[in-house]
């Protein structure tokens, strides 16, 4: 009896120590788990991140092709448009080489710390659920200047919650003043010197004169862009407010270039230091996980390639490519209404073409230089806006707005005047 109830009370006791340790062996491996499902989540947004910088490559790449062809088309009919479509594709030469210096830099700072990590980066599979590196960024005529970041599959790394080598080699032992000439202050550097270059290249160009029948230059405007750096700020709006007042000093073509300079320049913008003092590259990737880091890594690329479609989009729209499709041509003369007898004066004669198709929408905004109270619509009629007003007992200055859609969707939109005399009888 002893025996058999001494046999019992070690088959519970035993029962009871593997129920015990089971339950503690669970609560560690959903302790362990919860970093590991969280860098899961991060390898799916960086998945993401890698399918939208191909986009933005593309994006870019299509309307260079796009350039590409009007330059084919009009080499012999339009030599002079064929030579400034020249020079916008040396334009975008030059920010597809500043565009790939930096996402091979990151691409390489990528390899190094996975490496490091012990992750196996040296062979190369697509598609390979087993193997990290999908494709390398290598140079070639589908890749000229290295802009196509490496494809990289997160899911077959191995050290995804490893943080001690990711941070020594992005930040350094001090997170408010990471090692100079370390990955990650190179990466810093890179960053600030694109945003001061696309700008740069955007802005700087030269209009070369224009020569008459008779032989004559008329006309021609060199453009200068020479951004300054910022990066302290206080909030968005402080940056807006302080990239403006940079832009407005240039010597630029403000009435087309200053808001995407704008825009460009706040979108790669970061704050440097921090209210705690610390730089943003050791916010960014201190005590940061490997999965992490890379993510942080591709959403870099990702800014840099978006500011490059963007780039590259804004200087197609200084030629004609197709946006807009025209179908009526009408001709249109300026000159002044009266002149002095015996004196000479001009008259300026221009074909203009409109889609008559595509309706615009226009309003009549303001009378002799006062805004009216609410802007009255024109009347639309086969592409054209028709004013239609009873004059007055004085000559009017009438100024209004006119808009029409590309085929992108795009709004353009004109500022339009028009004097218009009064002439009274006598009785």
């Amino acid at each position: 009896m002893h025996s058999i109830f001494s046999k019992s009370f070690c088959l519970l006791f035993l029962i009871f120590t593997l129920f015990a340790c089971n339950e503690e062996a669970e609560k560690k491996t959903k302790k362990n788990s919860a970093p590991s499902s969280f860098d899961e989540k991060i390898v799916q947004i960086e998945e993401g991140t890698q399918r939208a910088a191909i986009d933005q490559l593309a994006k870019g790449d299509r309307d260079k092709s796009i350039l590409r062809g009007e330059l084919a088309a009009n080499r012999y009919q339009n030599p002079q448009k064929a030579d400034k479509i020249k020079r916008l594709l040396t334009d975008i030469d030059k920010i597809d080489q500043e565009t790939g210096k930096f996402i091979q830099l990151v691409d390489e700072a990528k390899f190094h710390v996975m490496k490091l990590c012990g992750e196996h980066v040296a062979i190369v599979k697509d598609k390979s659920k087993e193997h990290v590196v999908w494709n390398f960024n290598k140079k070639g005529p589908n890749n000229k200047f290295g802009c196509t970041p490496a494809k990289l599959n997160l899911y077959a790394i191995k050290a995804k919650d490893k943080k001690d080598i990711p941070t020594h080699e992005l930040v350094g032992e001090e997170i408010f003043i990471p090692r100079p000439g370390g990955r990650g202050m190179k990466i810093w550097n890179a960053l600030i010197d694109y945003r001061s270059k696309i700008c740069d290249i955007i802005g700087s160009f030269e209009i070369p004169g224009e020569v008459d029948s008779y032989g004559n230059t008329y006309g021609g405007r060199k453009y200068v862009c020479k951004t300054t750096k910022i990066n302290k700020f206080k909030d968005l709006k402080d940056l807006d407010k302080q990239v403006w007042a940079m832009v407005k000093k240039q010597n630029i073509k403000h009435g087309e270039d200053a808001d995407i300079i704008k825009d460009l320049y706040i979108s790669l913008s970061k704050e440097e230091f921090s209210d705690n003092k610390a730089h943003w590259i050791g916010q960014t990737f201190n005590e940061s996980s490997l999965a992490t880091s890379l993510a942080q890594l591709s959403a870099l690329q990702l800014e840099v390639l978006t500011a490059r479609a963007k780039a590259i989009g804004h200087l197609k729209k200084r030629v004609t490519t197709g946006d807009f499709s025209f179908n009526k041509i009408v001709a249109f003369t300026s000159g002044p209404g009266v002149a002095e007898a015996n004196s000479p004066y001009s008259v300026q004669v221009v074909l203009g073409a409109y889609d008559s198709d595509n309706q615009p929408t226009a309003t009549l905004d303001s009378v002799n230089g006062v805004a009216l109270s609410y802007p009255s619509a024109l009347r639309i009629s086969n592409g054209n806006a028709v004013l239609e007003r009873t004059a007055g007992s004085e000559t009017e200055t009438l100024s209004g707005t006119i808009s029409i859609h590309s085929k992108s969707g795009a709004v353009t939109s004109k500022n339009w005047s028009c004097k218009v005399g009064v002439a009274t009888s006598d009785k």
